[in-house]
């Protein structure tokens, strides 16, 4: 059992390489694969914790899916599709070796010929979604942070347009010199971080050369790029909620 899928995966996400689980090889999705990744994921982020059903809440995973969204009559053949397609594209197994095996009323996910039960499955499907979403987080929190959480990232958020995967290759392309190619090639989150570093460097320049230049002086000094504080987002939350809101009603 993995202690802590987080760092479990991490070294394997910096280097861009698969994952061995269970004598089962998951691979990251590429940027060639985004539209991929982006249809079928949501079967595997799903909350049920959430949902107000006591059976739901006391079922496995595996077991949600095949109990609750298979059985689901008007959605039943989308999520059968998404979960078999996702997990094709993380294993580049053939899809005719993988599927369900039904045990003593258990549940179990049989991929070329290795057997995962429940438990193992929560693990495979957390490690898939922290090698291929920036910045995933599943730690637990309490219903009243978690929606102070969601109305901060709104708050936040709000006004913003938030650039297509059309743009960010053509910035990554523009402000890194890669070919479509090469930006196809890369991973998922090694993409989002070239894409967020770039973007970072370029606010970076401007900035400091404005403050430089004594063109304008910002209220705290330009923070480098990669030598910077630590930053803890939750705790910005409780700090910037204030600064947010006033911008926001001054619009």
């Amino acid at each position: 059992m993995i202690q802590n899928v987080r760092e479990y995966v991490e070294p394997f996400v910096t280097l861009g390489i698969p994952i061995e689980y269970e004598k089962i090889q998951l691979f990251p999705f590429t940027v060639a694969q985004w539209y991929d990744f982006s249809y079928t994921v949501d079967v595997f982020t799903i909350n049920k914790n959430e949902i107000p059903d006591i059976k739901i809440i006391q079922m496995s995973y595996l077991q949600y899916i095949v109990e609750v969204l298979f059985a689901d009559k008007t959605m039943q053949e989308i999520w059968k599709q998404k979960f078999y397609l996702l997990l094709h594209g993380a294993t580049r197994i053939d899809l005719d070796k993988i599927g369900i095996l039904v045990q003593n009323g258990k549940y179990y996910l049989q991929i070329d010929g290795n057997i995962i039960n429940s438990t193992q499955f929560e693990e495979l499907r957390r490690i898939i979604l922290y090698q291929n979403i920036n910045e995933y987080d599943d730690t637990p929190m309490s219903a009243d942070f978690k929606q102070v959480w969601n109305e901060y990232i709104q708050l936040k958020n709000r006004n913003i347009e938030y650039p297509s995967l059309k743009t960010k290759i053509a910035t990554v392309q523009s402000l890194c010199g890669l070919s479509k190619k090469e930006i196809m090639d890369m991973t998922l989150l090694n993409f989002e971080d070239v894409f967020n570093s770039a973007i970072t460097w370029e606010e970076y320049k401007i900035n400091h050369t404005a403050e430089m230049g004594g063109m304008v002086k910002f209220n705290k000094p330009v923070e480098h790029p990669v030598f910077h504080k630590h930053h803890d987002k939750y705790a910005d939350m409780f700090v910037n909620a204030d600064e947010y809101a006033k911008k926001l009603t001054s619009i």
